[in-house]
């Protein structure tokens, strides 16, 4: 009878531990396409997580790239700029989109040029220490996947 309790115990303490950043779905992910002599990218997608904590994204990486940041673009005084983000953060049952105009990922000296119809891989890093290894097709602002018309509130 301990055995099972043992063995109850460790089943149940293994649950526990699974990964948790596969509560967050990355939809739609995408690399908006530029010239080959572009400098910097930007990648997209709409984060969603189904867990009952917020999730927060603190870093990115790829071996195409020499660094990635994540960005948020904001307009003030009718210029937009934007701003490094030491997180992005997705909100327990909800969504993040990473858009055009909004939250981003900057994508930073490309190694060699990229171009549309490529799949970038990138690393996306956890608060928790796990990562999510997502391929983001390239293509222009407009083409691939709709929404159906949805907005996503941030």
């Amino acid at each position: 009878m301990k055995e099972l309790k043992r063995i109850g115990l460790a089943a149940l303490l293994l649950g526990l531990a699974a990964p948790a950043a596969a509560e967050v779905a990355v939809n739609d992910p995408w690399v908006r396409a530029a010239p080959p002599t572009a400098k910097m990218l930007a990648g997209y997608a709409v984060l969603a997580n189904d867990g009952e904590a917020e999730r927060h994204v603190v870093g990115a990486a790829s071996p195409a790239f020499e660094k990635i940041e994540l960005h948020r673009t904001v307009e003030e005084d009718g210029v937009a700029r934007m701003i490094q983000q030491e997180r992005l953060t997705v909100p327990a049952g909800g969504e993040l989109a990473l858009e055009p105009g909004s939250y981003h990922l900057m994508l930073m000296r490309p190694h060699e040029p990229v171009e549309e119809g490529e799949s970038i891989t990138l690393t996306l890093e956890f608060a928790n220490g796990e990562t999510r290894e997502v391929s983001f097709p390239v293509r222009r602002q407009g083409g691939g996947h709709s929404h159906g018309g949805q907005h996503h509130q941030h």
